[in-house]
């Protein structure tokens, strides 16, 4: 009995000791409690304990991306106060703002009043940096599950109640339902907070059939160019011709040299005939590769900047009939 007291004791003294970890879970809203049973209880906050106390350990040496990992895994197991606010402290070291005021608001939604004076204290101190360093957006839209994109990723759908904390910096928000005309924003950082409401309009039955046709991802401000095909065409048989009037050229040369070494006075002797034949071909030959060598480079330079050119977007009207009305639409295609 007397072996079983002292293991106990030890145990006890260290939960009571270790800042933000209560001895028991009797305070309210001091922590998470495990529902697996008291055993369980207890091995998940001698781990957090041990990580606990790991993260401090490398907060001190400024290991803070170690020591935040090791503070998830604490207060994955028995979340504190100190341990939300110790790695929201290891995310502002990291410039991970936006996690930062993500685990503060997991703070104070937790434990909310039951928060001490020097915490809180504390608490304000390290807001003051996470707000200067992103944005937060009240979104308000006339229509219950729309989805929300920002920078190409999905964010929910609305309503969103809380505010949205993005990094500081130009963001651009999409907002569409099916049934509905899709509205797009911009977020520029200049405004630290800001308030943004917008409106979605029911598109006509015409007009739902007719969206399809233009996705949106595929709209661009920017221009876009055509693929250069027939210049690398042109390119290619102008080079090839010009490799191989390099080569029948050479060739022909070569032979011709042969061929006047064995001539005294422009007479050739009979056995040279066929190679004075041939010299002649290759030569024939050599300059329809040159000239074919020029059209092809030509036409590659030319086919270069007229394949460059940006398509234009053309539009065109057509009609449009509607129960309540008649008239014309703007189409653009490209």
């Amino acid at each position: 009995m007397s072996h079983l007291i002292n293991y106990i004791i030890p145990i006890v003294i260290c939960l009571v000791t270790i800042p933000g970890l209560p001895a028991s879970g009797a305070e309210t809203g001091s922590s998470k409690t495990s529902k697996s049973g008291p055993a369980t209880d207890l091995s998940n906050k001698q781990h957090a304990i041990e990580h606990f106390n790991t993260g401090v350990e490398m907060m001190r040496n400024g290991e803070f991306e170690n020591a935040a990992l090791a503070f998830e895994r604490a207060n994955k197991l028995y979340s504190t106060r100190n341990g939300f606010f110790n790695l929201a402290t290891c995310y502002v070291e990291m410039a991970r703002y936006v996690d930062a005021a993500r685990t503060i608001s997991s703070l104070k939604g937790t434990y909310g009043v039951n928060i001490d004076e020097k915490l809180q204290s504390d608490l304000i101190e390290l807001e003051k940096k996470i707000q200067a360093s992103i944005l937060q957006v009240a979104l308000e839209v006339n229509v219950d599950g729309a989805q929300v994109v920002i920078d190409g990723k999905p964010f929910g759908s609305t309503p969103i109640n809380s505010p949205i904390i993005l990094p500081l910096k130009e963001h651009k928000m999409v907002v569409s339902r099916e049934g509905y005309e899709s509205q797009t924003t911009t977020i520029r950082p200049e405004e630290k907070k800001l308030n943004i409401s917008l409106t979605l309009y029911r598109l006509t039955q015409q007009e739902e059939s007719l969206a399809p046709l233009v996705p949106e991802e595929e709209e661009s401000e920017g221009p876009t160019r055509r693929k250069r095909v027939w210049t690398w065409v042109a390119y290619g048989i102008g080079g090839a011709a010009g490799i191989g009037a390099i080569v029948t050229g050479t060739k022909a040369i070569s032979l011709n040299r042969d061929v006047q070494d064995n001539c005294v006075n422009d007479v050739c002797p009979i056995d040279q005939k066929d190679d004075v034949d041939k010299a002649e071909s290759l030569g024939i030959a050599a300059n329809v590769l040159i000239g074919v060598t020029v059209v092809g480079l030509t036409a590659g330079t030319i086919l270069f900047f007229v394949e460059g050119k940006n398509k234009k977007k053309r539009t065109a009207l057509l009609p449009s009939i509607t129960p309540n009305s008649a008239g014309v639409t703007l189409m653009k295609t490209f």
